[in-house]
């Protein structure tokens, strides 16, 4: 009886390999409900910026200059915006979410990064995420400001005039892959979209 030849390996397919799924938007447009809903049904590790930033002691999160090395909130009533300014020590604290993801996307893990790029060179890290050998998918996930207005007063958690300020975020990335409006989408609703796509 004649032994069979082993079969050859297959190649890993693009759906094998793991993905950095990055979601970028202002604030209030619904990221952290759509992640934790993917991150359920992608068996993905979820990476959540505010969750790095509020490792920090509070006195460097404010509009104090005290807040200056970390995440600095400066209030501009006349525009009725809110925006952030990060410093080193607050740059160093998104870098650590950054290598978090690539050291996760090495051991060949998937990972959703719920994201708010306020500079360029955050961006540029994001890039790096390919590096690992991972699919890497940009996600904009964007809403009109009458509606971020509306959910940013209904959740009373955040600064008056956030959304609004950091709406530039959306620009910061260039190339994005998907952009999913979350103006008259339920977070599931969204989620699902971005799923098809990923299967794609």
């Amino acid at each position: 009886m004649k032994s069979k030849k082993p079969l050859p390996p297959k190649e890993k397919s693009i759906k094998s390999r793991p993905f950095a799924l990055v979601l970028n938007g202002t604030s209030s447009v619904g990221k952290s409900s759509i992640a934790t809903i993917l991150s359920k049904k992608l068996r993905a590790c979820c990476l959540n910026i505010d969750i790095f930033i509020n490792i920090l002691p509070q006195e460097l999160i404010g509009e104090t200059a005290k807040a200056s090395p970390g995440f600095r909130f400066y209030q501009r009533s006349k525009e009725k915006i809110t925006t952030v300014q990060p410093g080193s020590i607050g740059n160093l604290i998104v870098q650590q979410m950054h290598d978090t993801a690539k050291s996760l996307l090495a051991s060949g893990l998937n990972v959703i990064v719920d994201h708010v790029t306020l500079t360029s060179l955050w961006v540029d890290e994001l890039e790096k995420f390919s590096e690992t050998g991972a699919r890497v998918v940009k996600v904009l996930i964007t809403c009109d400001m009458q509606e971020l207005t509306k959910r940013e007063m209904a959740r009373g958690d955040r600064r008056p005039g956030l959304a609004k300020g950091l709406k530039y975020v959306e620009g910061e990335i260039k190339d994005y892959d998907l952009i999913v409006n979350t103006t008259s989408k339920s977070p599931k609703k969204a989620a699902e979209i971005i799923m098809h796509y990923l299967s794609k």
